[in-house]
This record gives structure tokens, C-alpha cells and sequence, in this order.
């Protein structure tokens, strides 16, 4: 759910179309919700008796990777507000800008899937291949923030709308640092069995 949010704001920000709007809303309300009932319920089996050490290793990973999911959810809400921002001062990205935004968002994707392999699998080599895909983009964010004081330079773009697309660049940053918490979480599980 947070992942489809962070993709629904991509869109949003990318075309300053607000049709996905209310099914985003909808959508923060339930992973605000699941957030709030899983925490409760990990606790609830944190206090039960008879639980070995990997089942409180599991649950307390477990407690980080829900906070760290909902976060992810966070961000994708930042992002929404920047496009507002930008549909109220009637501006948007250059098509180049555009361009690395989606690059960006298929990068996290990628990143995305390597961490939930390493999670649900208790997988290192997709956990070595996230961790690979979280550098990439820092790479790519690097490159991002660059290419905008050219635009800026030239004139292609100006600093409200740059401040949005850095913003952007920096909340995307950390939803990919997010992901690679939770698959760094198996670290703890991996260490038991060794």
C-alpha cells in the first residue's frame, strides 16, 4: 500500500493530474490504520509466554519494518503536497526533469522488490542486491540534484520548482533507505541460525 502510494504521487507530481487523489487518501488512512493495528497485535505477541529467541527476534524486526513501511507511506504523502504546491503556483517539471523522475521511481521499484524478496525469504543475496540498488540511487539523486542547477542556470527551470523537485529527490532518498531497513532487518534472524 505505501508502495502504491509513493507511485500514485509520482504520477500526481509528474502530471499535475489529482484524479488519484481521493483513492491516495483512502489508501494513507489504511496503512495509518494496519500501522497502528499491527504494532498492537506485535506487542500482544511480544508478552506472551512461551515464545523462543527467534520469535522475539522475529517480532521486534518485525516492530521496525512496520514503522519503517509506514514512513514510506509518509513520504509518498510529502510528495502529494509538493504537487500541490506546484499546481498552485500553476508550475511543473521540465520534461527532462520528468524524465529522471520516472528513472528514479523505476529504481526504487527495483529496490522494492529485492527488499521484500530478502524479507519474506530471509534471502542475503537480495538483501546484497538491495543494498546495491539503494547505492545506485543515491548515485541517481546525486546526478538529480546536479542536472537541476544546470536547469536552473539556463534558466529551463526556477528555484520554487526546483525546491519541489529537490524535495522530491530527498524523500525519495529516504523511502529507498526505509526499503533497505527492512531488508537489513533479516540480519537478526541470519545471525541466530549461524
Amino acid at each position: 500500500l505505501a508502495m502504491l502510494n509513493f507511485d500514485r504521487s509520482i504520477k500526481i507530481i509528474t502530471t499535475l493530474d489529482f484524479g488519484d487523489k481521493k483513492a491516495f487518501d483512502k489508501t494513507e488512512e489504511e496503512i495509518n490504520y494496519i500501522n497502528r493495528s499491527l504494532v498492537d497485535f506485535v506487542v500482544q505477541l511480544s508478552n506472551r509466554s512461551g515464545l523462543n529467541e527467534r520469535d522475539h527476534v522475529y517480532l521486534s524486526t518485525t516492530f521496525r519494518s512496520i514503522r519503517d513501511l509506514e514512513r514510506i507511506g509518509d513520504y509518498a504523502e510529502n510528495i502529494l503536497e509538493y504537487s500541490e504546491v506546484l499546481a498552485e503556483d500553476g508550475a511543473g517539471f521540465s520534461k527532462k526533469a520528468i524524465e529522471e523522475i520516472a528513472n528514479l521511481q523505476g529504481k526504487v521499484g527495483e529496490l522494492y522488490a529485492f527488499a521484500m524478496k530478502a524479507y519474506e525469504d530471509e534471502d542475503l543475496d537480495a538483501l546484497n542486491k538491495a543494498n546495491e540498488v539503494e547505492e545506485e540511487i543515491d548515485d541517481i539523486t546525486k546526478v538529480m540534484e546536479d542536472n537541476h542547477i544546470t536547469r536552473l542556470s539556463e534558466g529551463i527551470c526556477t528555484a520554487k520548482v526546483g525546491a519541489q523537485y529537490l524535495s522530491l529527490t530527498s524523500n525519495t532518498e529516504r523511502i529507498a533507505d526505509h526499503l533497505v531497513n527492512v531488508a537489513k532487518s533479516i540480519r537478526s534472524l541470519s545471525n541466530l541460525q549461524s
